[in-house]
């Protein structure tokens, strides 16, 4: 403001007659007439340009260093994103692999399994919900997660009508036959 009033003051020392009529400035001009010497006159020109001077030097630093902040804060804020990003992804993949996981389990065909509700199936509600949409649609199912006939009724139909036995096939023979073939 000191400057600025140095510069006003030296500029309307050469014309201050023709400012206004009669050679008076106008009331409403706020500079003091060029006469009247500024208030702080002990420090030299030369003084207050290297005060200005070292003011504007002190004022890029401190930009400079806020600007260095704010690319720290900022590489810190793509880091934070990437890893936020990354996580999302481990989170999707995971429960891409659990929604599989429970797929197979529950014996949905491969061709089927992108009309099941969108469940984490790690959950309970969605665990069941998935359930429930299986159980809905016995046709979308492998047939090996069908029912399968009960030990008593499969032993019936080897052994003969009814459990009354078969002369060429005994529990003992079958057991024999397993036991040769390395499965049982």
């Amino acid at each position: 403001m000191f400057l600025r009033h140095r510069l006003l003051t030296a500029t309307d020392g050469e014309g201050a007659g023709d400012a206004g009529a009669g050679g008076a400035p106008p009331a409403d001009n706020a500079t003091p007439p060029a006469d009247t010497p500024p208030a702080d006159t002990a420090t030299p020109p030369a003084d207050d340009l290297a005060a200005l001077r070292a003011e504007l030097a002190a004022a890029k630093a401190k930009l400079a260093a806020a600007d260095e902040q704010k690319t720290d804060a900022e590489k810190l804020r793509e880091q934070l994103d990437a890893v936020r990003s990354d996580l999302d992804a481990t989170k999707a993949g995971a429960l891409a692999h659990a929604r599989a996981s429970t797929m197979e389990a529950l014996g949905v065909l491969p061709q089927y399994r992108e009309f099941a509700p969108e469940a984490d199936p790690r959950t309970a509600e969605g665990k069941a919900a998935l359930e429930k949409w299986a159980a809905e649609r016995p046709a979308m199912l492998s047939r090996r997660t069908q029912e399968a006939p009960s030990v008593d009724v499969a032993d019936t139909a080897i052994l003969g009508t009814e459990g009354k036995g078969n002369f060429f096939v005994s529990p003992r023979s079958l057991a024999d036959m397993a036991k040769n073939l390395g499965i049982g």
